[in-house]
């Protein structure tokens, strides 16, 4: 759908991302009370913290000295070879082991047949036999060290098993010395620790190394892994508990299998933060560096390559709903129902006034124009003969944009499932559909792949699934009954299974496109976990989110390991739409609901600020979701695939959609009739693209923008009510005569490199003459 709470932004206390800026630059304003404010705290916290001793009290108090006992975690691994064997397969065959009694470890290793392995003993050898002196002399082992850089070029070994060594290293040298250990390895780090004395008793006579043990706790090693971004190698842990289940084999010491990886989420990051006063004033200085926005710029401050956009989706746009062999779609039939208030067999025509359309996109300065396919234009029935006057117009708008000079970004499923699927199996509920849209998939890609290098497989899938499965607000309008008057569905189940299905045909459609068509094209690419995690994590770790899979249960359906190849990975880009931002309170009680969907299952109430009309002009929420990618997702490509002045007048549609009550008429965006004076427009626009380039500038791998929308279309569940267009369309002209608003010719502006100032925003109102001229005499 057009506008919906799809990338809502936690404020910092509820786990948002944290923007950390880089260095001012001369087109930057800063807030000078804030950052005197920010420093002073932190000079106070500074203070505190070398009074404090760097925090040395609170760990000696869980670190234990040297106890008594019988087992060393050295001997420890030699018994836990055959489990780590079945955890990590292939991996074992070439791995380095760091710890005292290294040449026992690397012994037994290298009896088994085709492997390689070698030891760093950390301490001395002074009373080591012939064979381990043998195993020095060969350079198989090597005393070192380990606090100091290893000699070893990054990836050497696929796996680095760590016992007893890390028990004799401060906080200090740890921080340097399990960063090394994973540069090394390619599977990642297994760390056997020793228990505290409570537990069972490890760690026989070691006083010889010269330092006592610090036997840290369970919560002490967890806390530190999320300090330290090391992530658990999931699936190679959950191998190891089922191998020790099969072999009766309990671990007498702490068992970690890690890999390094920034995928702890931002809460954590914040939770690092504060749990080290050092680290906390290290935050703050960076917080007063983000008093530094951009207030003025230019699109020539953006990087080469950086694209500028705007979109439309078929349905919304494209009108002649009953012609030249299109047949309904689920939201030709949910509309005509009367369930919105409209429908889009008009909607603005470019069907038949693509051309003008595509003029005015290069009037404007477009680089990109995104736009979606109709299922039922191109392929009537879901399945079968392509319908070749379908064929023919998207071959025409194509080659229109291309002859322009305007990219074509193509999205495949803008939720406009052809009526016959969904009345044939139930559409995206049904395995069925993998098969059905992968076919329709080839088409496309047969027919427009020559010109088009940017394919989105499926718009929103996770909103799609919510507003259609779950509150039945949307078409196929299914949900439970004891959730919304709808006469069929299952909100428990469905918006799982049909997000389910979506991936499986996203995964299918991508490896159809990378086998066949790739040489032709250029190559494509609690709350958050449960909105962008949902999609997101199965694209690039190949599972849902753990929390998702826990809350969820067997209703959230499992992938085979198969299927998590095949979706892992399989995206080679992120479209990320964001409107406003929403705020999020903790709920675990919705967890204890008999009846529980999607939005029980986060544990979360979300809710707007009393302005509402103010949440939805806070760029900072668009700067959280690019950061939470770059820091959570590995940075993935980016686009920014719908961005529009948000109206709200729609407090129904917004109150089940968010699960809430909202009473208030809000309006900050222009009614349809409202004047082409759109200055809250233009302020929107002006502050969203400033924190794009901010977020740019600060390493995200964010590739490009677009303004929702470019014309006023049919607006899913509000019609013609509201307007998000660049261009006002005359619905009481009988062609539908388009006229640029105030933000067309400032769009324009910034597009052609003309400087655009904040200053000269807010003065707008004062003196709209400054923006106010026809677009064809630029």
């Amino acid at each position: 759908m057009s506008r919906r709470p799809v990338n809502p932004a936690r404020r910092l206390a509820d786990g948002g991302s944290i923007p950390f800026v880089g260095s001012a630059h001369s087109k930057s304003r800063s807030s000078p009370l804030l950052s005197v404010i920010l420093l002073a705290v932190g000079a106070v916290l500074l203070i505190g913290y070398l009074y404090s001793g760097s925090g040395k009290s609170t760990i000696e108090k869980e670190a234990l000295s040297k106890v008594e006992g019988v087992v060393s975690c050295t001997l420890e691994v030699q018994r836990a070879l055959p489990v780590l064997k079945k955890a990590y397969g292939d991996s074992m065959l070439k791995v380095l082991h760091v710890g005292p009694e290294t040449c026992s470890v690397v012994s037994k290793l290298l009896k088994e047949e085709d492997t390689e392995a070698w030891g760093v003993e950390p301490y001395d050898l002074d009373d080591a036999d012939a064979n381990c002196r043998s195993l020095v002399r060969k350079g198989i082992v090597r005393v070192a060290d380990i606090k100091f850089p290893l000699p070893y070029r990054a990836k050497s070994f696929s796996l680095v098993i760590v016992s007893d060594a890390v028990d004799y290293l401060s906080p200090k040298y740890l921080n340097r010395t399990l960063p090394e250990l994973a540069r090394v390895s390619v599977d990642g780090v297994v760390i056997f620790a020793g228990y505290p004395g409570q537990h069972r008793a490890k760690v026989s006579e070691l006083s010889k190394f010269g330092r006592p043990a610090k036997l840290r706790s369970s919560t002490w090693w967890i806390r530190y892994f999320l300090q330290n971004s090391l992530e658990e190698n999931e699936v190679a842990a959950k191998k190891f508990d089922q191998a020790s289940v099969k072999r009766s084999y309990k671990p007498a010491c702490q068992v970690y299998a890690k890999i390094v990886k920034t995928t702890s989420t931002i809460a954590c990051l914040l939770q690092s933060v504060m749990l080290r006063p050092f680290f906390l004033l290290i935050f703050l200085l960076n917080l007063a560096a983000s008093a530094l926005t951009a207030v003025e710029y230019t699109k020539n401050d953006f990087p080469p390559g950086f694209i500028f956009g705007s979109g439309t989706s078929a349905y919304q746009v494209e009108g002649a709903a009953n012609e030249d062999g299109r047949t309904p779609s689920i939201w030709d039939t949910f509309a005509h129902a009367g369930n919105v208030l409209g429908n889009g067999d008009i909607a603005c025509d470019e069907y038949h006034k693509y051309k003008e359309d595509v003029k005015l996109m290069a009037d404007t300065g477009l680089d990109a124009y995104r736009l979606s396919i109709s299922w039922s234009r191109l392929i009537p029935n879901g399945r079968g003969p392509v319908n070749p006057k379908g064929l023919q117009y998207y071959n025409n708008l194509i080659n229109e944009l291309i002859n322009y000079g305007i990219q074509p970004h193509v999205t495949l499923h803008h939720f406009d499932l052809p009526q016959a699927l969904e009345d044939e199996y139930g559409g995206w509920i049904n395995r069925m559909i993998v098969k059905d849209f992968t076919a329709y998939a080839d088409v496309c890609f047969r027919e427009f792949g020559d010109r088009v290098s940017y394919w989105t497989t499926v718009n929103e899938p996770n909103g799609f699934a919510m507003v259609g499965y779950d509150f039945g607000i949307a078409p196929p309008k299914r949900c439970s009954s004891s959730f919304n008057n709808c006469s069929r569905g299952n909100s428990s189940t469905e918006p799982y299974m049909a997000v389910h299905h979506l991936l499986l045909a996203h995964a299918s459609v991508a490896r159809l496109y990378k086998k066949n068509y790739q040489e032709d094209a250029i190559a494509t690419q609690r709350y958050f976990d449960f909105l962008i995690g949902w999609v997101a994590n199965p694209l690039v770790y190949g599972d849902y989110p753990k929390i998702m899979k826990q809350n969820a249960g067997s209703r959230l359906p499992a992938f085979t390991d198969h299927e998590s190849q095949q979706i892992k990975g399989s995206a080679d880009f992120i479209g990320v739409i964001n409107y406003y931002t929403v705020y999020i309170k903790d709920n675990p009680s919705s967890l204890k609901q008999k009846h529980r969907d999607w939005s029980a299952d986060t544990a979360t109430k979300f809710f707007f600020k009393q302005d509402t009309a103010a949440s939805s002009n806070e760029p900072l929420s668009l700067q959280i979701v690019l950061e939470y990618f770059k820091q959570v997702y590995g940075n993935p490509p980016i686009y920014i695939h719908e961005n529009g002045s948000l109206s709200l007048s729609l407090s129904i549609y917004l109150s089940i959609y968010l699960l809430m009550l909202l009473t208030t008429d809000y309006s900050l965006a222009t009614p349809r009739n409202s004047s082409l004076e759109d200055i809250s427009r233009v302020e929107y626009l002006h502050a969203y693209i400033g924190i794009v380039l901010d977020t740019v500038r600060n390493g995200s791998n964010t590739k490009g923008y677009f303004v929702w929308s470019f014309l006023d279309v049919f607006e899913l569940l509000d019609g013609y009510k509201s307007s998000y267009g660049l261009y006002y369309v005359d619905r009481d002209d009988p062609d539908l005569k388009r006229y640029p608003k105030l933000s067309a010719h400032w769009y324009s502006q910034f597009l052609k490199g003309r400087s655009v100032r904040s200053d000269e925003v807010f003065s707008l109102e004062k003196n709209i003459s400054s923006l106010s001229y026809d677009l064809d005499s630029q």
